[in-house]
């Protein structure tokens, strides 16, 4: 029965430190790879797991994130153009 709390205490603990990264994977967030390392090294100081658990709950994910109005300039495919050829005489 000891065993079955120690188990159930050290789960609880890991799920509550990688909090962050499971809920910015859960969100679908976009720098989830970054929020994951950053959360695993450094989460163990309170200021940077608070501040992981911040972006991800605050960075929107990718299926609800609004596509882009700006779009690039449509540039017309240039024909080959034929120059005159220069020819280099030496005397």
């Amino acid at each position: 029965m000891r065993e079955l709390i120690v188990t159930l205490s050290v789960a609880l603990v890991l799920a509550g430190y990688m909090l962050p990264s499971l809920i910015g994977w859960m969100r679908g967030i976009s720098g989830l790879p970054s929020l994951f390392i950053l959360n695993l090294l450094c989460g163990w100081t309170l200021v940077i797991w608070l501040g992981c658990l911040v972006l991800a709950i605050l960075q929107s994910g990718g299926a609800d994130r609004p596509e882009s109005t700006w779009k690039a300039p449509r540039r017309e495919p240039e024909l080959p153009v034929e120059s005159p050829r220069l020819t280099l005489r030496l005397r």
